[in-house]
């Protein structure tokens, strides 16, 4: 038997959420920025982001600290996905060639709804 890994656990998650939001979702403007592809249910807050909603360049203070520390911030991967529980748990990118970078995963029981989202898409299916 084969463990799961957070990074497979988080894929499976993203996968669940993207359903949900694309079935459910509304556009939303976040912060005066692009809009996402959003759903709030069941506490939680999903937000997509495609390729057309490009973000913002890092701040000033971003690459001042990535300096510091002598790092570069990373390039954004075309989609996105968040999650928030309360605070952020879930920060998930990926490319259209397959290229998957999870940025963040807290887990918790967050993902019981998460999963319970996803019931609930194979339900109203006819």
């Amino acid at each position: 038997m084969q463990k799961t890994t957070k990074r497979d656990r988080a894929i499976m998650l993203r996968n669940l959420a993207l359903a949900a939001v694309r079935a459910r979702g509304q556009w939303k403007e976040c912060s005066g920025g692009p809009k996402f592809l959003t759903l709030e249910a069941d506490g939680l807050i999903i937000a997509y982001r495609s390729p057309f909603q490009k973000l913002p360049p890092d701040s000033g203070e971003t690459v001042r600290l990535a300096m510091v520390y002598g790092v570069m911030p990373k390039d954004n991967l075309p989609h996105g996905l968040d999650v928030w529980h309360g605070g952020k748990v879930l920060n998930i990118e990926w490319s259209d060639g397959g290229e998957i970078d999870v940025r963040s995963y807290k887990a918790g029981p967050w993902e019981k709804a998460i999963e319970a989202l996803g019931d609930r898409q194979a339900d109203d299916k006819p």
